[in-house]
């Protein structure tokens, strides 16, 4: 999940945080201590005198691990990079998803005059964004527990559940298309004569077929990661840098060898776990997105939406309306520098 912090936090005290950092991910991987177990090998036997490199023509110099070093650094930067424009980019698709259905319930609200429908027509489009989270985050199937919750909510019933259950038989479309497919019969059937009235219909539509394509947009995103030869010669190329660190800088005569080689180590596997969380944020990982805080927020913002008691139209009524020729731009601007 979502981590706050504060950006105004000193570099060391940000530093040494240890919770909710992907240090514990590096830490409690295995190839962490056995790169780390190397380099210490190769520097005890250096140090004790056991072993000598240019006795056996097997010292390498610094410079020539310049060339690995630096393309090491680029791809895993441009990796990182690619990962995290991808992680906004999905944050961007979520949230005009929750704008879009505001629109929607606000058009519910203003165009239906049936609370009957305009309640169920809410219920089934929060229950295909809700179904669609949940698919995302368990790899494409509501399951019986995540169905319960919802239902849970009271944004579905045992009847629509067992109904659901039916057409999976058949196959088809997944569970969010088909409860957004039941909000939009239900909006036509909540339109008197709805077949001529294509201008109010048509922006239901409109906002619904939004959101189906903001959902197939994020889906896409997610079914294609970055090819797995690059994914690859990235793990070959850190490898085989990380197995010459640890020889070289085991046979260095300063004894912060192995402090430096666990910082290098540190940062460059670390920045590969922390592309690897971004790279999907749909779980509970402490990168992901706050799933569960977001599909709470936009529930209870659209259900306020929905039933609010304020109407616009009657305060117009019964107040005086301001006469037509009063030139409002004129009045504010007389008192006020123009900008």
């Amino acid at each position: 999940m979502g981590v706050e912090y504060d950006s105004g936090t000193g570099v060391v005290q940000t530093a040494l945080r240890f919770r909710n950092t992907i240090i514990p991910l590096v830490i409690n991987n295995i190839e962490f201590w056995l790169l780390f177990f190397m380099n210490l090998g190769v520097c005890t036997a250096f140090r004790s005198g056991w072993y000598d490199p240019e006795k056996y023509g097997l010292d390498i110099p610094h410079e020539l691990t310049g060339v690995t070093t630096g393309l090491m650094s680029f791809f895993t930067v441009f990796y990182n990079s690619h990962c995290f424009h991808r992680y906004n980019d999905l944050y961007d698709e979520i949230k005009q998803m929750e704008g879009a259905l505001l629109e929607f319930t606000s058009s519910l609200r203003a165009r239906i005059k049936s609370k009957r429908h305009t309640r169920r027509a809410l219920r089934y489009m929060m229950c295909s964004v809700f179904c669609f989270f949940f698919e995302e985050a368990s790899g494409g199937i509501v399951s019986e527990a995540e169905m319960d919750q919802i239902r849970r909510l009271g944004l579905v019933t045992l009847d629509e559940v067992n109904a659901l259950t039916d057409l999976r038989k058949d196959g088809g479309p997944a569970d969010s298309t088909f409860f957004l497919d039941f909000a939009l019969q239900t909006v036509c059937d909540g339109v008197p004569d709805f077949m001529d009235r294509d201008d109010m219909i048509s922006s239901f539509f409109d906002k619904a077929f939004f959101i189906r394509r903001v959902e197939a947009k994020v889906i896409d995103t997610l079914a294609l990661p970055m090819p797995f030869q690059y994914f690859h010669i990235l793990a070959f190329m850190m490898c085989m840098n990380l197995m010459i660190w640890a020889y070289v800088l085991g046979t260095t005569e300063t004894n912060f060898a192995p402090v430096i080689f666990f910082f290098i180590q540190m940062i460059f596997q670390g920045l590969r776990e922390l592309s690897a969380a971004l790279s999907n944020p749909f779980g509970d990982d402490d990168v992901d997105f706050p799933l569960n805080r977001w599909l709470w927020e936009v529930l209870v913002k659209n259900r306020q939406l929905l039933e609010t008691q304020f109407d616009a139209t009657k305060m117009i009524k019964r107040e005086q309306l301001l006469p037509s020729d009063t030139p409002l731009l004129v009045d504010f601007f007389s008192g006020h520098k123009r900008p």
